[in-house]
Parts: structure tokens; C-alpha cells; sequence
């Protein structure tokens, strides 16, 4: 597969990793060592996964299958867009469990599957494909705004949500660094 580098400099603006005494939400930090199974420390984190929903299509409940969801990613734009759909002055994209915040691709969630992220000089991660939207962060959504959106999260998030993908290869990220993406093609 052939690979051409996006006219796209992304900025990783802030870093989340899940919170311990929370089944959702996540927590910034500042830097992230990460692994071949991910981001230590984060509810998604490992080479294995049990089923869910969305795998339900092909595999029981809680059938031990590879991990195709090491981190999920979401951008500022789209962000923005989301809120505005819903009413809200602004969506955290803590509320809503994502890694990472990368500026700087307008339409973030169209970068197609198998595509690169290269972030600070080491670590690429690799691109699954969409974070399909659901309304299980609406609770924290409603408590972190204080306001009752006017639209269901999985409504004004399809095609907004950002991305899913695994850990091609470790690296340190820090808030503040450059990403490049590599579009398959």
C-alpha cells in the first residue's frame, strides 16, 4: 500500500486518560508514554478486548477479539460543531472518553481507515476507523454543561465523533506536539 502525506499539519492540543473511578470519562494529562497496547492506565488499553455492541454483528458478548480501539481521538472543529448542534456552549471531549485532541483537519473524522498519524518524532498510530457515536456519554455531557442538550449526542456527533485506531509503533506525545498525517493511496 502506497501512502502520500496530507497537506495537513495537525497540533495535539491535549492529552486524556481515563479515569479510575469512572466508567467513562477521561482525565488530562501531560504526556503519554505509549505502547504497543495503547496508553498505559486507560480503560482501553491492552492487545485484547472483550466484544460489545458494536462488534455484536459478528461476535457473542464478551468474546475475547483483537483491539482495534487502543485510543480514540476527537478535534477541536468538530467539537465545536457538535455543541452547536446540541445547544451547548462547548463539549469537553473528556465527557465523552477521547485520548486525544488534534487540531488542524477541518474534518477530522473523514480521515480514512488504515491512515498514519505520526505524533512527535516516534510514535505513529494507526487509523481504524470512525468513533461511531452513542448516547452513553449523555449523563456526564448534561452534568459537565449543567444544561439538557436539544439533541441526543449520537445524533449531533455522527461523522463528528473522531477516530479509533491501535499503537503501530511506542513513542513519548506531549501536549503541544506536531502530527503528520499519511492518507492510504
Amino acid at each position: 500500500m502506497n501512502f502520500r502525506l496530507s497537506e495537513h499539519i495537525l497540533t495535539l492540543e491535549a492529552l486524556y486518560r481515563s479515569r479510575n473511578d469512572h466508567p467513562l470519562e477521561t482525565e488530562t494529562i501531560p504526556f503519554i508514554h505509549l505502547d504497543h497496547e495503547g496508553i498505559p492506565g486507560d480503560r482501553h488499553y491492552g492487545y485484547l478486548k472483550k466484544s460489545g455492541g458494536r462488534d455484536k454483528w459478528l461476535h457473542a458478548r464478551g468474546t475475547l477479539i483483537a483491539n482495534h480501539r487502543q485510543w480514540s481521538a476527537v478535534s477541536p472543529e468538530e467539537m465545536s460543531a457538535v455543541a452547536r448542534d446540541m445547544a451547548l456552549p462547548r463539549m469537553n471531549p473528556e465527557w465523552i472518553g477521547a485520548n486525544l485532541l488534534l487540531s488542524g483537519f477541518p474534518d477530522f473524522t473523514s480521515i480514512p481507515p488504515l491512515s498514519r498519524i505520526c505524533i512527535g518524532p516516534e510514535a505513529v498510530l494507526v487509523v481504524y476507523g470512525e468513533n461511531e457515536p452513542c448516547d452513553l456519554p449523555m449523563p456526564w455531557i448534561e452534568q459537565g454543561s449543567g444544561l439538557k442538550p436539544s439533541l441526543p449526542f449520537s445524533k449531533a456527533a455522527r461523522k463528528k465523533r473522531g477516530l479509533v485506531g491501535w499503537v503501530e509503533r511506542p513513542g513519548l506525545i506531549s501536549a503541544g506536539d506536531t502530527a503528520r498525517v499519511y492518507l492510504p493511496g
